[in-house]
């Protein structure tokens, strides 16, 4: 027999969903296998706005098992060649007649034979129990005091072949269907283990995550290249859109030429870090005026979805052009006086501070090692310069970053 549950929620956070999948496909494991349900296999989904996983090869009912259970030594059971207390006590515990008891090494033994039960049976409750304990960063109560859950349930699919399994959770009752893309297949889709993804699949919803992130990487790549450019992709930002996605629907952008005067690092951390937006460069080159945002929602214009991304790119990359340009008018020397207003550590003084004892350090060095003293004595006089920029308050990443792209030419990025 194959199972299908599918817990049906709110938006979910984007970095969870990794995590969640593979809590609870081990937590489904290790609870069949304490039911005595053995199973060949479990395959796991996901999109933002559910979980899923698929049991196939279940038994109808569990393993049937015997055990011997070790009960009071045989003095305390039995005197005068009659049952004590002791030993009626522990027949009833183990369901079993007393004349069913027998003694070896010392001591009373019963056997103890569990019964196989139907799957059916055991899994509502089993299934309950994944959603109750399914962990996570934080949890939260929603409506009449429902949950803790990561975000609210909001429906449940439970089916072991064709028959719907009783299990409610959160004042959620399981059924038959889940639902398709919130915009493009709004309604209800009836689904079991072996329609599941290709049923979702026509309701606008790619469930299988290897797949979504497949198509991910081809609509960006796909769409650079058709325009001559080849897209930055980087695996971490790959995943994160993967999981904000349903439908990945690759849209490409652009963004006045004079914001080109940045170097290639700021453009990609406004871009990548901030938006969630793909770069664009010349294959080999730097990085070009063009961003590629991937929606989750197809709508007949897409003009509309580009330009929203790029006014919302535009206010983001206008504050890191004004903080570049205001940046540049002081030299590094200057940046670096500021040292002394930003404190690094009780008890241990200013980053100013710091970097004196670098620099000492460093000169100590300098007699020992193969170092260019000149060299060494101008890096330290800049060491953590960039700090106190207004680029570096408004992008900590570029820490250091910004230091080496004021004093040297605009480097490439490379992902």
């Amino acid at each position: 027999m194959n199972l299908l549950f599918e817990i049906g929620t709110e938006e979910l956070p984007a970095a969870y969903v990794p995590r969640a999948l593979a809590d609870l496909e081990r937590l489904a494991a290790e609870r069949l296998e304490a039911a005595r349900l053995s199973f060949e296999k479990i395959e796991t989904y996901a999109t933002p706005r559910r979980l899923a996983l698929v049991v196939r090869g279940l038994p109808e009912t569990s393993a049937r098992v015997e055990e011997e259970r070790r009960g009071p030594p045989e003095r305390a059971a039995f005197k005068d060649g009659q049952p004590t207390p002791a030993a009626t006590g522990f027949a009833r515990k183990a369901g079993v007649e007393v004349a069913e008891l027998t003694v070896k090494d010392g001591y009373v033994w019963a056997r103890v034979v569990h019964e196989g039960e139907p799957a059916a049976h055991i899994l509502p409750g089993l299934l309950a129990g994944l959603v109750r304990d399914l962990p996570a960063p934080k949890k939260m109560i929603w409506g009449a005091g429902d949950g803790p859950f990561v975000r609210p349930v909001r429906w449940l699919v439970a089916r072991l072949d064709g028959e719907v399994l009783p299990v409610e959770v959160f004042n959620v009752a399981a059924g038959k269907t889940t639902r398709g893309h919130r915009f493009l297949a709004p309604g209800e889709v009836e689904v079991d283990a072996d329609s599941y993804r290709d049923a979702l699949y026509r309701a606008h919803v790619v469930a299988d995550v290897t797949q979504r992130r497949e198509r991910v990487v081809l609509e960006a790549a796909t769409l650079a290249l058709s325009e001559g450019y080849e897209a930055v992709l980087p695996e971490d930002l790959v995943e994160e859109v993967t999981h904000l996605v349903e439908w990945p629907v690759a849209v490409m952008g652009s963004f006045s030429q004079r914001y080109l005067e940045l170097p290639d690092e700021v453009l990609a951390t406004v871009m990548i870090q901030h938006q969630r937006f793909f770069p664009v460069r010349v294959p080999g080159e730097r990085l070009t005026n063009r961003f590629i945002g991937v929606s989750g929602h197809q709508p007949p214009d897409l003009d509309v979805v580009r330009s929203g991304y790029e006014q919302v790119l535009e206010g983001r990359i206008y504050d890191a052009y004004f903080f570049w340009t205001e940046d540049l008018k002081t030299p590094l020397a200057e940046h670096h006086q500021k040292l002394a207003g930003i404190n690094f550590q009780r008890g241990l003084g200013s980053m100013a501070d710091k970097a004196d004892r670098v620099r000492e350090a460093a000169a100590s060095l300098a007699g020992r090692l193969p170092l260019d003293e000149n060299v060494l004595r101008e890096a330290a006089a800049l060491f953590k310069a960039d700090l106190p920029t207004q680029m570096v308050y408004e992008f900590p990443e570029l820490e250091g970053v910004m230091a080496r792209a004021t004093r040297a030419s605009i480097p490439c990025f490379s992902a």
